[in-house]
């Protein structure tokens, strides 16, 4: 195949790349046609020469139309193939893949600025919310999560103050279910927060019954040995000698 014809070639080639997949054995298959076509072209365009040259000149002239001849055929000689068929499908096959490599790269740089973009949306979103819900509001009712990230507290040590100030809030034994609970259900609601994280919920709400329950019992047993040490109650028969203080 000739440079020529192979350049010709390359500029049809462009056509070929609206497909999303061109094999090897279509492109030789495709590059094969077009030769048996530039084949036929020069056959017939020698035929015609020659037929041209028979009619117009005489017989004395017969030397006259070997010399136009001469041109002819030295310039098919010129025209020699510089690239084998095989040679041109490896070559086509190349500009294919680098075609796919070039618009895969643009895909993926197309696809990571978007997913960059809809990242950043979603952080501002989300920090509008909480700043829109929790930035105005003053520190005693804020989360306890906001509480140890703005003030730098420990979240352990600032819930033993608050149990020990206030007792009848949160029992100490509880602080490590609260906790859980607090950053599980911290940004999302409370309507929200009972359902993805429930398992927190209830271990919070069954400690804090337990606790409940416990000292109220206490508080019978301490009201109930009060009345006998008075003389104000006296105990079954059965119970006598019996009675144990629930633990705290």
């Amino acid at each position: 195949m000739s440079l020529l014809m192979f350049t010709s070639f390359l500029e049809d080639f462009k056509g070929f790349t609206n497909y999303n997949h061109i094999f090897p054995k279509q492109i030789f298959q495709n590059i094969k046609q077009e030769y048996s076509r530039y084949q036929r072209w020069r056959q017939l365009e020698v035929v015609l020469n020659q037929n041209e040259a028979c009619t117009s000149e005489s017989q004395p002239h017969s030397s006259a139309l070997t010399a136009p001849s001469s041109p002819g055929s030295s310039w098919m000689k010129k025209d020699q193939p510089t690239f084998t068929l095989r040679q041109v499908g490896i070559i086509c096959e190349r500009l294919l893949k680098d075609y796919e490599d070039k618009i895969r790269e643009e895909y993926e740089q197309i696809l990571n600025t978007k997913l960059e973009e809809q990242y950043e949306s979603f952080v501002k979103f989300t920090h509008d919310q909480i700043m829109r819900r929790y930035g105005t509001r003053p520190t005693s009712s804020m989360p306890f999560f906001d509480i140890q990230k703005k003030l730098g507290i420990d979240l352990d040590r600032w819930l033993s103050i608050q149990s020990a100030e206030q007792p009848h809030r949160i029992p100490s034994r509880c602080h490590a279910f609260e906790k859980e609970w607090i950053e599980c259900s911290h940004g999302i609601g409370g309507i929200r927060a009972r359902k993805e994280c429930k398992i927190e919920y209830e271990d919070l709400f069954e400690c804090l019954l337990r606790q409940k329950t416990m000292k109220r019992l206490s508080a019978i047993v301490k009201q109930r040995n009060k009345l006998i040490k008075e003389g104000k109650y006296t105990p079954p028969p059965h119970h006598v000698g019996k009675e144990e203080e629930p633990r705290p």
